[in-house]
């Protein structure tokens, strides 16, 4: 690049050195007919000629300097870990992309992007981190990049908390391109998903419902939270590399143990969560997680122990530790009580299973049989649309007007009216 520059300079310097000895040879004419003019237009002309060639020999100069001038004092500084060379070309590439000289952010950002293509990662986390983050044109950007290489490298924690500062800043007024807003709730959907936080999660897709942004698989998760299957290879093997670069992350190593709770491994399991909630018995994923465990373990008397010392119920504590508090009461024969939990339960999530199966048994504890019968039914609704959901994908539109029928069935009629506009319109892929 400054050899071009340098090139271009000299082009330019010839053709007004050229221009100057055509000018020389113009006024040498006009000196020759200078007797037979007038001498006020003569002496006009011969100011205006010095004019020319005063130009003619400082313009080239004047470009000299400022090529000089922007590659030692105007170019700007590599990030510690760049080379001059690497930062060189990158300052070429910028000037190629955007048709004039970058600022220091955007030769970052290219010489981020280049490293990513070319595998280069950790040199694409250090140019992100050398652009500031209160910087109003480039900040914001080079944080949803970063967020997003982030998330392909299994840095879990640092993609969550870059996509959440975006969409801060959305809700602070920022102007936050749209694909880029959607891509950052999605991305914390799944990040949630794998992680089994659930509260976190619905909050998430509560959004992208509320925008009208959901696709089929968010609005069965948005609807159902608790119908769909939870343990799968793909998200214990996510957890697991995940853990690999944060292993002191306190989500993970919870999501960790209860995917070892679903794969049958319960003594690992029971091993992981008792250490965990030995170190902070405050964490209610843990402890429900930990009562998931004993429940499968048939350890009542750990179980029971466990639920004794539990603080008061909150609206904010996970879904599934209010489904071992009522559960917990029923053991205790405490039918009124546990009536009260599992009706709280079925108020956060309307298709729980566990809450219309221990509302069932209240009931009919209570001889209250018509409730009984109703709650009964409610559960053999949700157990045909729990084997139902799997197939309702946008492929397949009939899958999708079944769930839309069992949502009316259980009195979900905001359900089956999303269901129903995705099953009409065939394979659509977020409400319009």
């Amino acid at each position: 690049m400054p050899e071009r520059i340098a090139e271009k300079g000299v082009l330019q310097a010839g053709r007004c050195e050229s221009a100057a000895r055509c000018g020389g040879r113009f006024w040498l004419a006009i000196d020759s007919r200078r007797d037979q003019s007038c001498g006020a237009g003569v002496m006009a002309a011969e100011r205006t000629g010095r004019h020319l060639r005063w130009l003619c020999v400082a313009f080239p100069a004047v470009v000299a300097a400022a090529v000089c001038w922007y590659w030692t004092l105007g170019r700007s500084s590599p990030p510690l870990g760049i080379t001059d060379a690497e930062w060189r070309e990158a300052e070429v590439a910028a000037v190629r992309r955007l048709g004039r000289a970058p600022v220091r952010a955007e030769v970052c950002l290219t010489l981020a992007r280049q490293a990513i293509r070319d595998g280069q990662s950790e040199k694409a986390f250090v140019c992100f981190a050398a652009i500031p983050a209160d910087d109003p044109e480039h900040g914001l950007q080079a944080e949803f990049e970063r967020s997003s290489l982030c998330l392909e490298e299994s840095r879990a924690g640092a993609a969550e908390a870059g996509f959440q500062k975006i969409l801060a800043a959305a809700r602070g007024g920022v102007p936050v391109p749209t694909r880029q807003r959607l891509f950052s709730l999605r991305s914390l959907s799944l990040l949630y998903g794998v992680q089994m936080r659930t509260g976190r999660r619905a909050e998430i897709l509560k959004q992208l419902m509320d925008e009208r942004a959901a696709d089929v698989h968010e609005a069965k998760y948005h609807f159902f939270p608790s119908l769909l299957v939870w343990q799968n290879d793909w998200g214990a093997s996510r957890v697991r590399s995940y853990l690999g670069h944060e292993p002191d992350s306190r989500p993970l190593q919870n999501a960790a143990a209860r995917y070892l709770t679903g794969e049958g491994r319960l003594d690992d399991a029971r091993q992981q969560l008792e250490r965990l909630h030995g170190a902070d018995p405050r964490d209610l994923e843990t402890v429900a997680f930990l009562l998931e465990c004993c429940r499968e373990q048939n350890d009542t008397a750990r179980f029971e122990a466990i639920c004794e010392g539990l603080p008061a119920e909150t609206s904010a504590e996970p879904l599934l530790l209010m489904e071992h508090r009522g559960v917990w009461l029923l053991g205790r024969e405490a039918w009124s009580q546990a009536e009260a939990c599992f009706q709280r339960l079925l108020q956060r999530d309307r298709s729980n299973p566990a809450a219309c199966q221990g509302l069932a048994e209240c009931y009919g504890r209570l001889q209250r049989p018509e409730l009984r019968a109703e709650y009964m039914e409610r559960s053999a609704v949700l157990a045909r649309l729990r084997i139902g959901l799997g197939p309702a994908v946008p492929e397949n539109p009939g899958a999708i007007r079944a769930v839309a029928d069992w949502s009316r069935e259980l009195g979900m009629l905001d359900a089956a009216e999303v269901f129903d506009f995705f099953a009409g319109r065939g394979a659509p892929t977020a409400l319009p």
